[in-house]
């Protein structure tokens, strides 16, 4: 009999997976909590053979001095009769709001400013992001976002949409399949009108996951508008060469705009370390992995353009046990341990204690490029989304 204990916040989804579990003979629920702190207590005293836990706790962030957080939605496909792609986004926008308004600890940052207040109340300040613009197909669309709070835009993700072309052999590559070239779809024509309606509303421009013709055009319009720009989570193309990875060049070149770019903790886009860049007890599949990619990148484009870019979404792999971090990196709690593995192997701890406001000042200047009439005329728009049943049974 597998004894599992089940830690998640939300109540109805830990009843759901509570009610899943038990339908098999071999699990039975010995505990539940809705918080990290409780965890070890609960572990202690009802001695589960497994763990059940949401990779991403707020006090867990709080212990690691994570203070800024891009809270990026990933909004499912358009299958819901009558709720389009957008509606999806909006929906999942309405309910980051009611998650902020159930965490005192959390508040809701539209604007540096906000985020900095949040900050100065001992806060988490959580930017409302999404990631994948396939609920676009109009400008109009991109208002909406704007007015239902989102501040940041991941502007391809995993396949090809109206806006332009994606990073080729992503999914295949993280099942282990072969590889193949890159993608030469570069923006289309909305995908152009989109980026520079997002600088004209001082939403930050993310070029994660996008193609390399894609993510250097984008990269060339915000250049031409001065304003900066973020890969938000990658690895080092130089170590594993993947159309996803983030080249030398273009973490270089994202820095000198003001940018930055983030390292992912996905294992399958960070394993591979070439041997002239391991030290002595190097742990392979570890999280020194992570470190020896951030510190490449850091070398590329300069530490404090550098930053954590975890991409913690329930389902990416993560790197084992061993090396730097005995416990692995399974959640929040395990960053204190990623934080002493750079410091101790020369990434210098200003550069990561300074990082959350770096990406307010970046933003501040992409702020400083919008146009307050074009905020204003977004900001009337319809931000709600269509009706459809959420179950159907």
């Amino acid at each position: 009999m597998i004894r599992i204990l089940l830690a998640e916040d939300q109540a109805m989804v830990r009843g759901a997976l509570a009610a899943l579990l038990t339908l098999e003979g071999d699990f039975t629920i010995v505990a539940e909590v809705d918080n990290g702190a409780d965890v070890v207590a609960r572990a202690l005293a009802t001695r589960p053979s497994s763990l059940l836990i949401n990779q991403v706790d707020t006090a867990d962030l709080a212990r690691a001095h994570v203070r800024v957080v891009v809270a990026s939605l990933w909004p499912p496909f358009a299958v819901r009769p009558g709720r389009s792609g957008k509606d999806n986004v909006l929906v999942l926008l309405e309910r980051l709001r009611a998650f902020v308004s159930r965490h005192p600890e959390v508040g809701w940052a539209d604007n540096a400013r906000a985020a900095r207040s949040r900050l100065a109340r001992g806060q988490l300040a959580f930017i409302p992001a999404v990631e994948g613009g396939e609920g676009i197909s109009s400008v109009a669309d991109v208002d909406a976002y704007y007015a239902a709070g989102v501040r940041l835009l991941t502007v391809l993700h995993m396949q090809d949409s109206r806006l332009g072309g994606a990073a080729a052999n992503q999914v295949g590559h993280a099942f282990g399949l072969s590889a193949q070239g890159p993608n030469s779809q570069g923006l289309t024509a909305l995908g152009r009108d989109v980026v520079r309606r997002m600088m004209q509303l001082g939403m930050m421009v993310d070029v994660a996951h996008a193609s390399d013709v894609a993510a250097d055009e984008i990269l060339s319009l915000a250049e031409a508008a001065g304003v900066p720009v973020l890969d938000t989570h990658a690895g080092a193309r130089a170590f594993v060469d993947v159309e996803r990875n983030v080249t030398d060049a273009r973490a270089a070149r994202i820095a000198r705009g003001g940018g930055m770019v983030g390292t992912t903790l996905f294992r399958d886009f960070v394993l591979e370390v070439p041997p002239g860049s391991q030290w002595p007890g190097f742990g392979a599949d570890s999280c020194d992995d992570v470190v020896a990619h951030w510190a490449h990148l850091a070398q590329a484009a300069g530490a404090e353009a550098i930053a954590l870019g975890s991409d913690w979404n329930g389902m990416a792999r993560r790197p084992g046990v061993g090396g730097s971090c005995p416990q692995g990196l399974r959640s929040t709690a395990d960053l204190p341990a990623l934080y002493d593995a750079l410091a101790a192997h020369g990434l210098p701890t200003a550069a990561l204690d300074s990082s959350g406001e770096r990406l307010l000042e970046l933003w501040d200047r992409v702020e400083a490029k919008a146009d307050p009439r074009a905020q204003a005329e977004a900001r009337r728009s319809a931000s709600h989304p269509a009706g459809a049943f959420d179950i159907a049974l």
